[in-house]
């Protein structure tokens, strides 16, 4: 049992790995393709930085001792990106028993979508906007650098949008009334409460996220705030 649970998360850990290293990669790339995959990689070390706040995580993560999220944290972020999938017929998908059932389920997901040069859309959410107007927001591009496929700026856009929300959810609810995971429930059902709520942020419009008007940067120096914090 000991040795299934090793590979069980050896497996996580090499599917994040492989994620990283297709969204990052820089062989033969352009340099303006070069300037978009460093703003990228800067993105996910800022991420990866905030969620070693013990704080922040501990309040996200209904498990958060997990062995799976031992090498990086952002593993989580991804497995939450997945779990507000919803199939035809508008349930969740149960990510929990596909991952049982597929030991690759993680990356097969996300690679499936950083790999489809056509997509539209971003995966896993509902979103207003096209992709092509993420990418012009966000980056400036009317045209996509031939070695950054549609697919994975659509995921990384998705990862942000989960990403975002957790810590705003966290900044707005929790700072200054530091308390521990917002559900007692564990294991998989504390997942399932954390990824309902999740998608109805996801969902909701910004200013139904935020009642008070405020902005992060009106009451915070968010980044100096966590670095102090650490």
């Amino acid at each position: 049992m000991l040795d299934e649970t090793k590979s069980s998360v050896s497996d996580f850990t090499n599917d994040l790995k492989l994620i990283k290293a297709l969204l990052l990669h820089e062989n033969n790339c352009s340099c303006t393709a070069l300037v978009y995959k460093q703003k990228i990689a800067d993105e996910w070390n800022c991420m990866e930085g905030k969620l070693q706040f013990e704080a922040f995580w501990t309040f996200i993560n209904p498990n958060p001792d997990a062995p799976r999220y031992e090498f990086s944290r952002m593993g989580f972020v991804f497995e939450m990106l997945l779990r507000c999938e919803k199939d035809e017929y508008g349930n969740f998908v149960d990510v929990g028993a596909q991952l049982s059932r597929n030991k690759h389920y993680l990356s097969e997901r996300c690679l499936s979508a950083m790999m489809d040069p056509e997509t539209k859309e971003v995966p896993f959410l509902q979103s207003d906007k096209s992709l092509s107007e993420l990418i012009n927001e966000e980056f400036g591009l009317l045209v996509v650098p031939k070695e950054i496929t549609c697919g994975m700026f659509a995921l990384w856009f998705a990862v942000k949008v989960v990403f975002d929300r957790l810590w705003s959810w966290f900044c707005f609810g929790v700072l200054d009334n530091p308390q521990n995971c917002f559900t007692t429930e564990t294991g998989e059902a504390g997942c399932n409460v954390l990824r309902d709520l999740l998608t109805t942020m996801v969902e909701a419009d910004e200013e139904e996220l935020i009642p008070t008007g405020r902005t992060l940067g009106d009451n915070l120096d968010l980044e100096a705030e966590v670095d102090d914090w650490r």
